[in-house]
């Protein structure tokens, strides 16, 4: 008979994960995919570039929320906080041309006639 140690739930609690790995990634300038929607069915871009951190403490005090120390409980002086600096290299954006409205008309007639009416504008950003 053996027994079996059941495996430990991990914490989604930022507190509890001290984020070694993911810093000392950031340390020597990971590549990173930031996603931004802006609406449920429209208006996105992905972007891409490198991520660094820092402990700056004024970038901090700028960005601190009252709600942060729910989580870093020594508030802006917490050592466990860091700043992740992302600077693009590009990006690509797409979106609905006309709105959500005309776009979810042509759907519809795309889906009942088979035809595609395609109604988004895309493009890449370099910068």
């Amino acid at each position: 008979m053996s027994s079996r140690a059941e495996p430990k739930a991990q914490s989604r609690d930022p507190a509890e994960f001290p984020g070694r790995f993911a810093v000392a990634m950031f340390d020597l300038g990971a590549t990173v995919k930031l996603y931004f929607q802006g609406s449920p069915h429209s208006d996105f871009l992905m972007l891409n570039g490198k991520a660094t951190v820092s402990r700056d403490k004024e970038k901090i005090k700028e960005l601190w929320k009252p709600i942060l120390k729910t989580w870093f409980t020594e508030g802006v002086d917490d050592s466990r906080i860091t700043v992740i600096k992302v600077t693009t290299t590009e990006g690509y954006y797409w979106n609905t041309e006309h709105g959500f409205a005309v776009a979810g008309v042509k759907m519809l007639i795309g889906a009942a006639t088979g035809i595609t009416l395609d109604d988004s504008i895309e493009g890449t950003l370099l910068v």
